[in-house]
């Protein structure tokens, strides 16, 4: 069974020399790319939670309430380990946009 879409100068890519992005684009790209990370993280500590059946120690009334809070809290530790976090999925989606921006020359206004 061959992969015809795994090429060999995909799996390791050299790294060239590019032109810097101006600080205004970088400063841009890294934050959009670190709330992608913290909306992914906070979607997969979401789904975690789901899994894990009630435990009934609270009554029925007080459940919307604690759901309401606990989501809140766990937007909160999203984006906190965004910010924290070192070659997670922000970065990675940091550096490959930055070389794609580089290659075309900065960012454009749309104006």
């Amino acid at each position: 069974m061959s992969v015809d879409f795994l090429k060999p100068d995909m799996i390791s890519m050299p790294e060239k020399k590019l032109p810097k992005l101006n600080p205004k684009d970088d400063a841009q790209l890294r934050k959009a790319a670190k709330e992608f990370e913290s909306l992914f993280m906070n979607m997969v500590v979401q789904k975690m939670r789901e899994s894990v059946p009630d435990s009934g120690l609270f009554d029925e009334s007080g459940s919307q309430k604690v759901k309401f809070f606990e989501s809140m809290l766990d937007e909160e530790y999203s984006k906190i380990s965004a910010t924290k976090s070192n070659g997670g999925i922000g970065d990675l989606i940091y550096k490959q946009l930055s070389r794609q921006m580089a290659k075309s020359g900065g960012a454009q206004d749309e104006n």
